[in-house]
């Protein structure tokens, strides 16, 4: 068996003539593994999409607060909380 890029893992038939070794595919599957590179990728994008909306919304929102109130260079924050449940089929 030979494993092709992580993704597929292909089944060879081994024959030999004369000086020449030949590999015949015999059968080709992807491997169960492969899905935990989708999943990491879609439980990153939802976490990416997260922080987006707290940086668009009360980020900027609280920065415009601290700077106008200050004379000089102002320290502010941004939280956020909740409980989300993201499905990747795993």
């Amino acid at each position: 068996m030979i494993l092709l890029a992580i993704l597929l893992d292909y089944d060879l038939d081994i024959g030999s003539g004369g000086n020449d070794l030949q590999a015949y595919i015999i059968g080709r599957k992807t491997d169960p593994q492969a899905k935990a590179l989708s999943e990491g990728q879609a439980a990153a994008s939802g976490f990416i999409n997260q922080a987006g909306d707290l940086i668009a919304d009360a980020g900027v929102s609280n920065a415009r607060k601290a700077s106008s109130a200050a004379s000089g260079p102002a320290a502010f924050t941004a939280l956020s909380y909740g409980n989300v449940r993201y499905e990747t089929g795993s």
